[in-house]
C-alpha cells in the first residue's frame, strides 16, 4: 500500500472482478491512493457503498470470462483483453479477482492472451475444491501461471465456510509479476538496476 501512497504513476489502475457489495478495498484505495477503480459484476447493479459514486469509481455489470459473448440471460462477458482495450489502459497496477470458481479458465484465457501478463500485482480467491477443479489440472495451472512470471506472496485460507463447520475450500492468494517494463510496474521500478 505505502508505494501507491508514497511513489504512484502518473495513472494508478486497478480492476477488480466480483465486487459483489463488497468493496471495503476497493474504498481504501480510492482514500489512500489516487487509483481509479475499474469493477466488474453482473450479480449486483452498483459498487458497495464504499466506493458506489465516487470519483475514480467505475462500475459495469459485466462478467470477466475467457471470451466475449452475451449469454442467454443477455449478460455481457469480457476478457481481460477486451476490457483494457474498451478502456484505453496498457497495464494494470492491481488485479483483484473473486469470481466464484471461474478463475481457472478465465485466467487461463488472459495467460493465453498476454505474452507478458499486463498487471504489476494479482490479488485473487482459487477455489481448491474437486467440484472447480481437479488437483491435475490445478497443478497444471499453478505450472503456467510460474512460468509468467507470478510469485506468491501472501496467502490466507478463506475460513468462511468453516463458520458453518464446513471443510474449507477457497484460498486467498496475491502474487507479484516479476515481469514487464519497471517503468509501469512499480513494484519491480526500485529492483531495475
Amino acid at each position: 500500500m505505502s508505494l501507491y501512497e508514497e511513489k504512484p504513476r502518473s495513472k494508478c489502475v486497478i480492476y477488480s472482478f466480483g465486487v459483489n457489495y463488497e468493496t471495503r478495498f476497493e474504498g481504501e484505495m480510492l482514500d489512500r491512493t489516487e487509483c481509479e477503480i475499474w469493477a466488474y459484476d453482473a450479480s449486483v447493479q452498483q459498487m458497495g457503498p464504499e466506493t458506489h459514486g465516487r470519483p475514480g469509481a467505475y462500475f459495469r455489470p459485466y462478467f470477466v470470462g475467457d471470451k466475449d459473448y452475451v449469454d442467454r440471460k443477455s449478460i455481457p462477458w469480457r476478457t481481460l483483453r477486451s476490457l483494457m482495450k474498451e478502456n484505453g489502459h496498457d497495464w494494470i497496477d492491481i488485479l483483484k479477482i473473486d469470481i466464484e470458481g471461474s478463475e481457472y479458465p478465465t485466467f487461463n484465457a488472459m495467460m493465453d492472451d498476454f505474452d507478458v501478463l499486463p498487471f504489476s500485482q494479482l490479488q485473487i480467491e482459487l477455489h481448491v475444491d474437486r467440484k472447480h477443479v481437479a488437483f491435475s489440472d490445478f497443478l497444471h495451472w499453478w505450472q503456467k501461471l510460474e512460468s509468467k512470471g507470478l510469485r506468491p506472496f501472501w496467502t490466507e485460507v478463506n475460513l468462511h465456510t468453516a463458520l458453518n463447520f464446513a471443510t474449507p475450500w477457497a484460498s486467498e492468494y496475491c502474487f507479484i509479476n516479476t515481469r514487464g517494463p519497471p517503468s509501469k510496474n512499480l513494484l519491480l521500478r526500485d529492483y531495475e538496476n
